[in-house]
């Protein structure tokens, strides 16, 4: 107990699932966050599984019933949201902000951010038609939404 003394944080990850969750329950008792490793009922929050690119997280969570179901899932998202997906979620940043202050109706900025995330963006920024990109940008939008007017910047350095 007097390890949690001045502890915002626990994770209990002993070999002794009596200690972890006496460890938890110490935990609760002083008001402190805490993860019992296998033994969620313990838990006062979760660690899931996630995917990351850029600003896009993807979180994966069987709530301890299966953490190889949960890796097995990760693997899959992460083949299929690789790095283009990165640089989708900041450009569609950079429209977003300028959607918001220019269309006031809700139901012109849905329309707009609906036809974005359901068109071939993905595929052209995975292929890097920056033009295309841009061309599709500006007949969706308008021309104050091309690519230098959003002041976005092509990373040289990614995939993407």
């Amino acid at each position: 107990p007097e390890q949690l003394e001045g502890m915002r944080l626990v994770i209990a990850a002993t070999s002794d699932s009596q200690l972890n969750r006496e460890i938890a329950k110490e935990a609760d008792r002083r008001n402190i966050w805490c993860n019992v490793v296998d033994q969620p009922e313990d838990c006062t929050f979760i660690l899931p599984s996630i995917v990351v690119r850029g600003d896009l997280t993807i979180a994966i969570s069987t709530s301890g019933k299966s953490p190889a179901l949960a890796r097995k899932i990760r693997e899959e998202l992460e083949g299929k949201f690789g790095k283009e997906y990165e640089t989708l979620t900041e450009l569609l940043g950079l429209v977003r902000k300028k959607v918001l202050e220019r269309y006031k109706s809700e139901q012109e900025r849905k329309k707009i951010f609906t036809s974005l995330v359901e068109s071939n963006m993905v595929e052209l920024i995975k292929g890097r038609k920056w033009e295309k990109i841009n061309s599709l940008l500006v007949s969706l939008i308008g021309s104050d939404f091309s690519l230098d007017k959003l002041e976005f910047r092509k990373k040289p350095d990614t995939e993407s």
